[in-house]
């Protein structure tokens, strides 16, 4: 990493900034963990560092965000909440070589406990490819664990580069200790973190995201043989509760698509769908048919049935309407042709614009077009909100971010092993 602060390493950009956040990473990191737990992927040759080296592909590629959450621990047992650029040039004046010092966030309970909860899930998960390595992340785990006993009622998140900060909220303080309850129930079949976990347990009232881990955590805790039967019932009821609301959602909705209007509307429905109806199809795909229909569902959207019939996904061949923008730092300085490389994931339709994200036609040394005001493609007000993604650089509904690119490749495999499957039902019954 370009600058980086000494010792730190590794990690990915986390959208279309140069920065790396915590929250995000643990998010991306736990749909790539979930991939691997539901679809087992096995491709080794997908032109990433280390092929052939007979771990698959995406364990590589996560290893490398791994590394980042590693180094940020501190000599407390703690970890850092960012590695970050404090400051940026104009837009499209971004070049990594030119960019300042990263500068280190501050240690405090929020990151920590996100990270003890990766790190002891990713300790399970690499343990057959690499048991040093898996043991690393567990003995990481236990340190910051130690760290959160230790200060039971904090719930701190430092200022530095604040774009995902929830310094002082408590409920996200219990449901990220949550997260790290259930993490290490998994990873070390102590009992102890089944009292943890309910000590901190939080009701499944809404969608999971990098904001809400308290899904995550229920999630995992299911996946641990030690949990407590009782509260696994519980809780997969619960989310059977949030299955069949994202199920009425998507019958209610023009294209079927059960997501949320906000920025990051697109991986806001693959969470919905993802932690939600992918694993009751999963359980039981012939009696649970709806709830794989509506996963596929929000996969149709994604691709193109939707207001404009776009894909909201770059580089898939054939696509006649495609992404061919975003909001990213780098590209824009690169002044990339084409910009996009494929897979790129959009935002999606917002309902109104993030602060700042506006038209500036005479901006230098590129012109920025926000969410309202390109007169390429002209919208306001009275506009469906379906039909207000600009493919352009409104980062409200046309950034890059991590966390999205992972949610959705959960739902795409999820995709793959659906078509696959002989005894799948026939899903195109009309409603």
């Amino acid at each position: 990493m370009h600058a980086a602060p000494p010792g730190e390493r590794h990690g990915w950009h986390d959208a279309g900034d140069f920065s790396l956040y915590n929250m995000t990473a643990a998010s991306s990191l736990f749909w790539l963990f979930e991939t691997y737990s539901d679809f087992a992927p096995q491709s080794d040759d997908t032109n990433i560092p280390k092929p052939g080296n007979r771990v698959p592909d995406l364990l590589d590629e996560a290893r490398w965000e791994l590394d980042w959450l590693l180094s940020v621990e501190s000599g407390t047992g703690g970890f850092r909440n960012t590695t970050c650029l404090p400051q940026y040039r104009a837009y499209g004046d971004n070049a990594l070589e030119r960019t300042a010092r990263y500068v280190s966030g501050e240690v405090g309970t929020m990151a920590t406990a996100r990270t003890v909860g990766i790190l002891a899930y990713a300790s399970t998960i690499y343990a057959p490819f690499d048991p040093v390595f898996s043991q690393q992340l567990r003995d990481a785990a236990w340190r910051g664990w130690r760290y959160l006993e230790a200060r039971p009622t904090e719930h701190s998140d430092g200022p530095t580069c604040p774009a995902f900060r929830q310094d002082g909220e408590i409920q996200s303080g219990r449901a990220v200790r949550m997260f790290a309850a259930a993490g290490m129930l998994l990873a070390t079949g102590d009992r102890r973190f089944n009292e943890a976990f309910d000590a901190y347990f939080d009701d499944i009232e809404g969608d999971p995201s990098a904001f809400r881990f308290n899904v995550y955590a229920s999630l995992l805790y299911l996946r641990a043989a030690m949990g407590d039967p009782a509260r696994q019932i519980d809780i997969r009821s619960r989310l059977r509760q949030q299955a069949d609301r994202a199920l009425r959602d998507s019958r209610a909705h023009p294209f079927e698509w059960a997501g949320r209007y906000f920025w990051g509307s697109i991986g806001a429905g693959f969470e919905r769908s993802g932690a939600f109806n992918a694993k009751l199809c999963l359980a039981d795909p012939i009696q649970e048919a709806a709830h794989c229909e509506q996963v596929l569902a929000n996969l149709h959207y994604m691709f193109g049935r939707n207001y404009y019939q776009f894909a909201y996904v770059s580089g898939i061949p054939g696509v006649t309407q495609g992404r061919r923008r975003a909001f990213h730092h780098w590209l824009a300085t690169l002044h990339a042709t084409p910009y996009l490389f494929p897979g790129m994931v959009a935002g999606g339709p917002s309902e109104s614009p993030r602060p700042d994200d506006g038209s500036r036609p005479r901006a230098r040394p590129v012109a920025v077009w926000g969410y309202w005001g390109d007169p390429a493609m002209p919208r306001d007000a009275v506009t469906p909100i379906d039909g207000r993604y600009t493919d352009n650089d409104s980062w409200s509904t046309n950034e890059i971010d991590i966390g999205w690119q992972a949610v959705t490749l959960y739902n795409l495999y999820f995709g793959e092993w659906f078509s696959r499957r002989d005894d799948a039902p026939d899903i195109s019954i009309p409603r």
